[in-house]
């Protein structure tokens, strides 16, 4: 006999699948306000995206190349590094295509390769993930395709960029320390170097051009420097802050210690803009700062939406344009 205070059998079915229902709804409405990355159609280009592997450290690696379809020589050529657990052909559509479209514009080529398991063995001592921990060789993986790229695209010899976001900011970093002489200039987005109890690599102690650009309110590549980690998760070691990461280079390329020049730039409003700190001297090898006040752990462009969770993009502030337009000053290296 069923007294007062006991509930029937199907209506605690009933409750619990009210309760579900709600609970999957909410970790859909958070899913796609703040985890999904819509990927946008692909625009009109002029050229081609192929594929390639190499055999580098008796590892088959692989990366996507986009040739524009005219081309002046000799060529430069842009590597652009992929964040923690991408691919390169990833990358390419989270930053919009607007390094093809630049491709397109001004005439370079663009590699995308892929980190090994979806890392790169940069120089945090302190990271765990496969590519660190069995020190996949990466800086020869870049040489080797640099060199592939000499053969089959006939790149310029001596016109090299790197570009990388996040893990691949700390690969650029990387390559900017042990290879200033394949490499032209790098760009490091939310990334800070490691720092001293945390930096597994030999640096060169050559001067290279270097554009850093970090958001102050990132939540994973902290801009004051200190302890990084993935939202309170893992343990990528202590990094330096983002101004002692343009102070070491600054120093390392014997420039002023002061910036030259500081400007507040176009767009954004009073809780989100650019400002811009530069390093220079005759020679043209400098610095450039740009700090995102109020910025995420994201690529600033205006093609694609990086997941909110990562933190706000300035609007009107297109990332890889300013980018470009960094590398393409030091073609007057002199």
């Amino acid at each position: 006999m069923q007294t007062p205070y006991q509930i029937p059998r199907y209506r605690r079915l009933q409750t619990a699948s009210i309760g579900l229902a709600i609970v999957v709804a909410a970790s859909a409405v958070v899913y796609w306000r703040w985890i999904h990355f819509a990927r946008r159609p692909a625009p009109e280009l002029s050229g081609t995206f192929s594929r390639e592997r190499l055999l580098v450290g008796g590892r088959e690696r692989s990366f996507g190349v986009y040739v524009p379809a005219t081309l002046s020589k000799p060529t430069p050529l842009v590597v652009a590094l992929h964040g923690s657990g991408e691919t390169g052909a990833e990358f390419r559509w989270h930053t919009g295509y607007d390094f093809d479209r630049l491709a397109d514009e001004h005439g370079f080529v663009v590699a995308y390769p892929d980190g090994w398991e979806r890392h790169w063995d940069d120089c945090r001592a302190a990271a765990t993930y496969t590519a660190r921990r069995d020190h996949v060789d990466d800086v020869a993986f870049i040489h080797a395709l640099i060199q592939r790229l000499h053969q089959t695209v006939r790149i310029s010899d001596d016109v090299v960029f790197a570009v990388g976001h996040s893990n691949g900011a700390q690969m650029a970093y990387r390559l900017a320390l042990e290879l200033p002489d394949e490499i032209t200039a790098v760009a490091a987005i939310s990334a800070g170097l490691p720092a001293a109890d945390n930096l597994d690599c030999r640096p060169r102690g050559a001067p290279i051009s270097v554009l850093i650009m970090n958001g102050t309110a990132d939540p994973l590549n902290p801009y004051e420097g200190g302890r990084m980690t993935i939202f309170g998760f893992g343990n990528r070691g202590n990094i330096r802050s983002t101004a002692d990461t343009a102070r070491y280079f600054v120093e390392l390329d014997d420039l002023p210690p002061a910036p030259g020049l500081v400007e507040r730039l176009d767009g954004g409003n009073d809780s989100l803009w650019v400002e811009r700190s530069t390093w220079s001297a005759p020679r043209h090898v400098n610095v450039q700062l740009d700090t995102i006040h109020g910025g995420g752990h994201v690529v600033p462009e205006p093609w694609s939406r990086y997941p909110r969770v990562l933190g706000r993009t300035v609007p009107g502030f297109d990332g890889p344009a300013e980018i470009w337009h960094f590398f393409a000053g030091q073609l007057a290296v002199e």
